[in-house]
């Protein structure tokens, strides 16, 4: 008989039989987390609609593209009618939903089901339990955004488009997606874990991307035409996720899409402080969100 004394509070130590077997990792529990959040933001695991409605969105999300490999292979085009890290930004809508009606499944569902209480009994910090699902949710928009990319990269390689030009677009695209997976993730994320009503924190996780994306572009739009451009004007681009991650990979590549674009080095690392700093804010307001339903 085991002379190891059992760890208190352990929830898989509560019972009247003791258990000295192998156990999962905290790391084992964090990836099955990880996985199980990035499933059921496809609908995996998961009943009704919400089976669906994520791949609906795909399929929205990726039919122009889809459209465009279709003219290429007629040879009605002789290249792309955008480049591949402005599709992001150029279709921000559907992105934006899929955010907003996924979020809450990721971060509210535990919360508003209590099961969170569950989660925290066992060997995994609230800290972990949130940047697992924050992973998960930024895994599930990078995926969602890169769909048509790969559709649109490999559809111009087999209309023998320029290889090398197409080639050169991946890394700034590539870094798009993850920084606009990042900011709205961060944000749906908080506003989904503290605001439990699914329905209110849709609403209010698109009132955030939309109307800050299209303010700022009104604003920048206005600005622009009027002649009163300046770096405060170039700076607005970091209240709308989207501009802060074309602004941010602007330094690299300086076609991306952006009324009014970063003219300065100060500028540009704003953008990349912003979308540095934004996103761990997120994890930890989200972290404190979850270690207040776990403590009750």
């Amino acid at each position: 008989m085991s002379n190891t004394s059992p760890s208190a509070g352990v929830i898989h130590d509560l019972g009247y039989r003791h258990y000295d077997g192998p156990r999962h990792t905290d790391a084992a529990i964090a990836r099955a987390l990880f996985f199980n959040g990035l499933g059921g933001a496809y609908g995996i695991g998961r009943t009704g609609r919400a089976k669906w409605i994520p791949f609906v969105l795909l399929i929205m999300y990726i039919l122009p593209a889809f459209i465009t490999v279709g003219v290429l292979s007629f040879g009605l085009l002789n290249e792309l009618p955008t480049k591949l890290y402005n599709y992001p930004s150029g279709s921000a809508i559907l992105p934006s939903i899929f955010v907003a009606t996924q979020a809450p499944t990721i971060f509210g569902r535990d919360l508003r089901h209590r099961s969170i209480v569950l989660y925290m009994a066992r060997p995994l910090s609230a800290r972990i339990y949130a940047l697992t699902r924050w992973a998960s949710m930024t895994g599930a928009v990078f995926l969602f955004l890169l769909a048509p990319l790969v559709l649109l990269f490999l559809g111009g390689l087999l209309a023998n488009l320029n290889a090398a030009e197409l080639t050169r677009q991946v890394a700034p695209a590539l870094g798009v997606c993850f920084l606009i997976s990042l900011g709205t993730s961060s944000i749906a994320g908080i506003i989904s874990s503290w605001t439990l009503r699914p329905g209110l924190s849709i609403v209010f996780s698109l009132a955030v991307f939309m109307l800050g994306n299209g303010i700022v572009a009104m604003l920048q739009a206005i600005l622009q035409v009027t002649g009163k451009a300046s770096m405060a004007a170039e700076m607005l681009g970091i209240f709308s996720p989207y501009a802060a991650a074309n602004g941010a990979i602007h330094a690299f590549e300086p076609t991306t899409a952006m009324i009014l674009a970063p003219s300065s080095a100060a500028v540009h690392a704003l953008y990349w402080v912003v979308c540095i700093i934004g996103p761990a804010l997120g994890v930890w307001l989200i972290g404190n969100r979850i270690t207040r339903g776990g403590n009750r």
